[in-house]
């Protein structure tokens, strides 16, 4: 690999990744959702005075920007991790390795009900629609396989919000449709035999509209709505109540909620100070009363018993 290679600038060596893409087939659609990652990166590349890729950059950017660390499974983000590891494959090699076909058999540890499910409901549905009909049973397959579930009789309620959380990466209308072909296989499950209590019921009947994304601003009566209905009598509830109450009341992004560290509360203050990478000036924001008592609830009766530095 020659020295002007290794040396491209961050924008040029985007450019040139996404035109190999182009050339290896890759879909418009797919190349939409990179070029989105790609103009995040830059922005934030901009802002920390970075003009090339490197290891460290892309663990910053995944870390800073999407809250996750490239060590964790998270299905979800896989893209975020992916796209910039082309980055560094054109860095290094000038080529992109082409990931292979994803399989299309279900997760062996769950392939017995997921293949009767599918083979009871693809009957009636034409034939070029079927296909993606797999892809979506798929989605739930490979989603219940990341978490360790090998017995649906394992699953839980919250299992169930926690899945459907990680649909907002869809569009309205397919998140609508995955919602209820996972309804449809816990009832099938429950009916036959295959869960011992019928859970279809716990999938959120979620209003979506067409080509709509959850929204980036709720007023504040939505906020408020929302708040109610978490259950703040579970570990996870006073958790998720704490996360909405710090987002809706401090205005902090999620990235900077996830990376949130125990010595940046400081209730004999009550404030919260979080160094600002760029200047490393400390970035100083009033603890409500509602927000202290919301993490404190968490910290004492809800939080893991672990030694992380991180609140969350």
């Amino acid at each position: 690999m020659s020295n002007n290679v290794a040396s491209i600038l961050l924008k040029d060596l985007t450019k040139t990744t996404l035109m190999k893409m182009d050339e290896l087939g890759y879909s418009q659609k797919y190349r939409g959702y990179i070029k989105v990652v790609y103009n995040n990166l830059h922005n934030y590349a901009d802002e920390i005075g970075a003009n090339h890729m490197t290891p460290q950059l892309q663990q910053n950017f995944a870390h800073d920007v999407y809250g996750i660390d490239l060590h964790e499974k998270r299905p979800n983000r896989d893209y975020v991790i992916r796209c910039t590891n082309m980055l560094l494959d054109m860095q290094n090699t000038g080529e992109i390795s082409v990931r292979a076909r994803p399989s299309n058999e279900f997760p062996k540890n769950i392939t017995l009900v997921f293949d009767a499910f599918f083979d009871a409901t693809k009957e009636g549905k034409r034939e070029s629609t079927v296909d993606t009909y797999r892809r979506y049973i798929m989605v739930i397959a490979q989603y219940l396989d990341g978490i360790g579930i090998t017995d649906l009789s394992d699953m839980t309620r919250d299992m169930i919000g926690d899945f459907i959380l990680t649909l907002s990466r869809f569009s309205g209308a397919t998140a609508k449709r995955i919602v209820a072909i996972f309804s449809n296989l816990l009832a099938f499950a429950y009916e036959n035999g295959y869960m011992g209590e019928n859970l279809a019921g716990a999938c959120m009947k979620t209003r979506f509209y067409r080509d709509n994304r959850i929204p980036s601003v709720f007023s504040k009566d939505e906020i408020e709505r929302m708040l109610v209905q978490v259950d703040r009598n579970t570990s996870m509830g006073k958790r998720d109540y704490a996360l909405l109450l710090l987002a809706s009341r401090t205005g902090l992004r999620s990235c900077d909620i996830m990376s949130l560290k125990l010595n940046s509360l400081r209730f004999d203050t009550d404030t919260i100070e979080i160094p600002q990478q760029k200047t490393g000036k400390l970035l100083v924001l009033s603890l409500s009363e509602d927000v202290g008592f919301a993490i404190i609830d968490y910290l004492q009766n809800a939080r893991p018993k672990v030694s992380s530095e991180y609140v969350f």
